[in-house]
């Protein structure tokens, strides 16, 4: 009865590895096709969207808080996708995001 457990078992075995590599497979798949479709948003929404530079000098305020020293703003397109530009800019908020959105949300502590 052993022998034939043994055998049955290794076949499952065999067939978990196959069912898992093909899982993986399709995970990074998806995972590059999000990718790329995200990059594609963020080209869209680079072209719409302008960074205001608040001066050249650092902030006193991003500074204080911690943050990378220079205050931009992002405006022209949505809040999201003015987010999405200053976040794959290295910026960080300056201020806390509020489910209700205000012209604060496009503020943000950036480096040069």
């Amino acid at each position: 009865m052993k022998p034939k457990y043994d055998a049955w078992k290794k076949e499952e075995d065999a067939k978990a590895a196959v069912a898992a590599e093909a899982q993986r497979k399709a995970d990074e798949e998806s995972a590059r096709a999000a990718k790329a479709a995200q990059a594609r948003a963020a080209a869209v929404a680079r072209a719409k969207v302008h960074r205001a530079y608040d001066g050249r000098d650092p902030d006193g305020q991003c500074q204080a808080d911690g943050k990378p020293p220079y205050r931009e703003d992002y405006t022209g397109g949505t809040y999201d996708e003015n987010e999405m530009v200053a976040l794959s800019d290295g910026c960080v908020h300056l201020f806390e995001r509020h489910s209700t959105r205000s012209p604060n949300d496009n503020t943000f502590c950036c480096p040069r």
